[in-house]
């Protein structure tokens, strides 16, 4: 695994989040999956252990490109890829990844209120693909940016 592109400054070169065997992650902003890295390299590495990383059509941006173009539209695009790539994730990893998951920013909050919010992912995650897939597909054609599956 790969981190070592969120650390770097300035104009980084291009790799992808994974490699074309699918043996090499790599977490880093010109081919982001999930806009925190702590996020992106949990649920990555599961995805990557289970053999599925290179089948799971998640999306990649080019943070770097898209924040020297727009910094606000990378901040909103983030959310929007986000949620999108974790739709994908949901569907392709055991329930108990997301259970486990301590990076979970909910968990500051009773278990009741974490019910209803995941409750609500969970009905709705599949419907909302498809306005957050358009939504990233507006700002590559808009922007110029590269932002789709791997290879497009």
């Amino acid at each position: 695994m790969n981190c070592s592109g969120y650390l770097l400054r300035g104009d980084t070169e291009y790799e992808p989040y994974v490699s074309d065997q699918g043996k090499t992650l790599s977490i880093n902003t010109r081919s982001a999956t999930i806009g925190f890295t702590s996020f992106a390299s949990y649920f990555l590495t599961h995805l990557l252990f289970l053999g599925t990383l290179v089948e799971t059509p998640l999306y990649e941006l080019d943070g770097e490109g898209l924040a020297r173009k727009s910094k606000e539209v990378m901040v909103w695009t983030g959310l929007a890829l986000g949620q999108y790539n974790l739709s994908l994730i949901f569907d392709a990893v055991p329930l108990r990844v997301f259970l486990d998951c301590g990076l979970d920013f909910d968990r500051w909050y009773p278990a009741p209120r974490r019910m209803l919010g995941s409750l609500r992912f969970m009905r709705t995650h599949h419907r909302d693909r498809e306005h957050h897939r358009q939504t990233l597909d507006t700002v590559r054609e808009r922007f110029d940016v590269r932002c789709g599956p791997l290879g497009s």
